[in-house]
């Protein structure tokens, strides 16, 4: 990321059975718009959980900072298997 920038992400839950959470180092994101729908604007958000199917975006503005690298992290949550439910596997991973 470049130092007193702006930047727009769209994200998309592009998953079946889990949901993402999804985040940039030290940086904190403004959510804009929510499954093509622009809203009103959410400061301050460190992290967002997306499921299936769902579309975010967020603005990410930079600091005065020099010119380094951000991690972004994207970490998955599996789905609790219904109640006296079977597979051929085994049960998901929570």
């Amino acid at each position: 990321l470049q130092p007193r920038q702006t930047y727009l992400f769209r994200l998309i839950g592009a998953t079946s059975l889990s949901t993402i959470v999804f985040g940039i180092d030290d940086h904190e994101m403004k959510v804009v718009e929510v499954d093509g729908r622009l809203i009103r604007p959410k400061r301050g958000v460190t992290s967002i959980e997306i499921a299936s199917g769902q579309r975010y975006a967020v603005i990410v503005e930079t600091g005065r900072r020099t010119r380094r690298v951000f991690t972004m992290q994207a970490a998955i949550r599996w789905r609790a298997p219904p109640a006296n439910s079977r597979s051929v596997s085994g049960s998901l991973p929570t």
